[in-house]
């Protein structure tokens, strides 16, 4: 292929390291995507029993700028669980959630974390690292073998990897960016599979 087309190539290859780098974060107590309503639901234990309908339960949530928003709201009781519609999630990150149980005479609480993403999901860039891991080595190899049928394939893997993170973003982002970053990769396999076409017709038709 053209010496352009290896200096794309080049470019590519440092973006999707850059990719490989980005750290995953471990999973927390809840999660939740960002501008939608989260379901923060406890269970509240006695003794290894369900709290009997004497408990209440009042929650209080700071944000990931330990700006408190939330301060001993009362839980909704549902049968054994208390359930707290959370509807402050603009800001992305950490949210600090605390639980407090009694009924006058016993009380207990109950520290946990809320992690408000883009997606509403844990990050999980296996998939999205694997097909562009795979476009990059037969890309690689196509150029090493001069071959343009495997210059073909990659690209229609960059373009499927490119659509894969359109639609589920990357790790725990799916915004503008992470769409922006998705039609560079899928017009640089676009533009991979139209130029191992044409040419591998050529050589076809010599």
């Amino acid at each position: 292929m053209k010496n352009t087309t290896i200096t794309i190539a080049t470019v590519m290859m440092g973006i999707i390291m850059s990719m490989l780098f980005i750290s995953l974060v471990s999973a927390t107590e809840y999660i939740g995507r960002q501008y939608e309503d989260i379901n923060i639901v406890d269970t509240c234990v006695v003794a290894g029993f369900p709290c009997p309908a004497s408990y209440l339960c009042n929650i209080t949530i700071s944000d990931p700028d330990q700006k408190l928003i939330i301060l001993n709201q009362p839980m909704t009781r549902n049968d054994t669980i208390y359930n707290y519609t959370f509807i402050v999630t603009d800001v992305l990150g950490y949210y600090a959630v605390n639980i407090y149980c009694d009924n006058s005479t016993f009380s207990g609480n109950e520290e946990s974390t809320l992690w408000v993403t883009t997606t509403g999901r844990e990050p999980n860039m296996m998939i999205t690292l694997l097909l562009l891991i795979c476009s990059l080595g037969l890309f690689l190899l196509a150029l090493y073998l001069k071959n343009h049928a495997i210059g073909f394939i990659s690209g229609i893997l960059f373009v499927i990897a490119g659509v894969y993170m359109m639609i589920y973003g990357l790790g725990d982002l799916a915004d503008m960016y992470t769409r922006a970053i998705a039609l560079v990769v899928i017009a640089f396999g676009s533009f991979v599979t139209l130029l191992a076409g044409l040419e591998w017709l050529e050589d076809l038709d010599g």
